[in-house]
């Protein structure tokens, strides 16, 4: 009897773990009734294999045994049916809000749902206490209502909305307050946003008319014009914008015209090359040909080189060219233009060249290097030759003893007005000169000075200070000074 009852627990088993893989849901809502049948007639044949008392105890035993067995059975399938409700349920749920979110103006349309949904709630489950469901499935429609038209933008229509359904949201109601007023924030900034676009449309398109309408003009004039223009927007932002597409158009213009230009200028050049014009002859080519100043120029730079710009290089070169001027070597402007080519001096040095022992024929270079030779320096610093012919007295060739002293006051050692310590940065009356700060520099005081100099200003009732000493020195040396004596 216990193989059989063993049996029998083995066959109930096997048909749970079958009938619960193979049925779920909807198909499971019969299962109490199933495993009740099952058990039933499972046990009978089993049964038929006892008598008299052997047979009552096996069937007491497999009632037991089916009893329980037919209960998981309910169990299963209670939890199944209630299942597939919710999954019904939450299909038909979902099926509602979609259509209320399609037209959630619609009141009427609203409530019917909500209350078709409700009804099919308590069909599904009859007696039970359906409040927290029902506030759930009421807080869900008029939220996706309240949603569904925010989602369209009507503010006001989610604002009545939120009104008149406050009682179904419940708790939420405020967190649907806070959206509403939040999209009419983004509603208002995206307004302001469209508007400020057109505005700048309307700007922008005005100035592309003025840029339009100015083309051809001069740039000197095209400028005036079209910053006449962006200066009659009162809107500053849109001043900005209108001022961006100006640059940006008339700095595209102008690459585009450097472009034609060199393209035209390079044509030209090209021309010549394939002529086999001399210099001479490309040059009245190119100033003949019909093109624009611009191409002109780049056709004479590509073939005469570019135009020199001033540096210490030919600094150097045009001092050493007068040198050669006063030895002899470059007497006539052929030979001095030649060196100037050689040596690419800017127009300013050849005419400096050219005019070298003209105008400046007072003071040869040479003899300047000689005197500065003589007073203990080197090669005559890059510009104090010119310093010393500006403050030579016009007329007359200096003597030697007036080139030392000028000399000498050049090289002394001072300070002029501004920075450093004390009265300002140490340099000499030279060094001042260059950067044009001759008026405040003012020369050393050494202590031997210092006594005569205060002799002399204590004669002329000048208090006896650094800067009247300094200036004292300085008049000493002709320099001239109109600043006030300290007290």
């Amino acid at each position: 009897m216990a193989a059989a009852l063993n049996d029998y627990r083995r066959q109930l088993n096997e048909e749970k773990e079958r009938y619960t893989q193979e049925n779920k849901g909807k198909d499971a809502v019969n299962a109490g009734e199933h495993f009740d049948t099952f058990a039933r007639e499972t046990a009978r044949p089993l049964a038929e294999k006892f008598s008299g008392r052997a047979r009552e105890m096996f069937l007491r035993d497999a009632a037991a045994t089916g009893l329980h067995f037919t209960e998981q059975g309910q169990a299963y399938g209670r939890r199944e049916k209630e299942a597939w409700q919710k999954s019904v349920f939450e299909g038909d749920m979902s099926e509602t809000l979609n259509a209320i979110a399609g037209d959630p103006g619609n009141a009427e349309f609203v409530q019917q749902s909500l209350a078709e949904l409700k009804q099919r709630m308590v069909d599904m489950t009859p007696g039970l206490d359906h409040r927290a469901m029902e506030a759930d499935l009421n807080r869900k429609v008029a939220g996706v209502t309240i949603d569904a038209l925010l989602a369209k933008d009507n503010v006001g229509g989610a604002r009545e909305a939120c009104g008149q359904y406050r009682e179904l949201l419940g708790a939420a109601a405020p967190q649907f307050e806070a959206r509403i007023r939040a999209k009419g924030r983004e509603l208002e900034s995206r307004a302001r946003a469209e508007s400020e676009r057109r505005a700048n449309e309307t700007a922008l398109s005005g100035i592309s008319t003025v840029l339009a309408d100015t083309a051809g003009m001069s740039d000197e004039e095209r400028n005036a014009a079209v910053f006449e223009a962006i200066a009659q927007e009162p809107d500053r932002k849109r001043r900005n914008a209108m001022l961006r597409v100006a640059h940006d158009e008339l700095a595209f213009e102008a690459t585009r015209r450097k472009a034609q230009n060199a393209a035209q200028g390079r044509a030209l050049f090209e021309q010549a090359q394939k002529d086999g014009l001399s210099p001479l002859d490309a040059g009245k080519f190119f100033n003949s040909a019909e093109a624009t100043p611009e191409a002109r120029a780049y056709a004479a730079e590509l073939t005469f080189g570019k135009a020199a710009k001033e540096g210490p290089e030919n600094r150097a070169a045009l001092r050493q060219g007068k040198m050669l001027v006063d030895m002899g070597e470059l007497s006539t402007p052929e030979q001095r233009e030649a060196y100037a080519i050689n040596y690419g001096l800017t127009n300013a040095q050849v005419n400096s060249l050219l005019d070298y022992g003209g105008k400046n024929g007072d003071l040869p270079i040479s003899r300047a290097q000689r005197i500065y030779k003589s007073l203990g320096g080197d090669e005559l610093p890059e510009g104090m030759y010119d310093t010393v012919v500006a403050m030579l007295p016009p007329g007359r060739k200096p003597t030697d003893r007036e080139l030392e002293d000028l000399m000498s006051n050049l090289m002394m050692a001072g300070e002029r007005q501004g920075g450093g310590m004390g009265y300002g940065s140490d340099m000499t009356l030279f060094e001042a000169a260059e950067e044009g700060t001759a008026k405040t520099w003012l020369p050393d005081v050494s202590a031997r000075e210092e006594k005569q100099l205060d002799a002399q200003l204590a004669e002329k009732k000048i208090a006896l200070t650094s800067f009247n000493r300094r200036k004292l020195k300085r008049l000493h040396m002709g320099l001239a000074d109109d600043r006030p004596w300290e007290k």
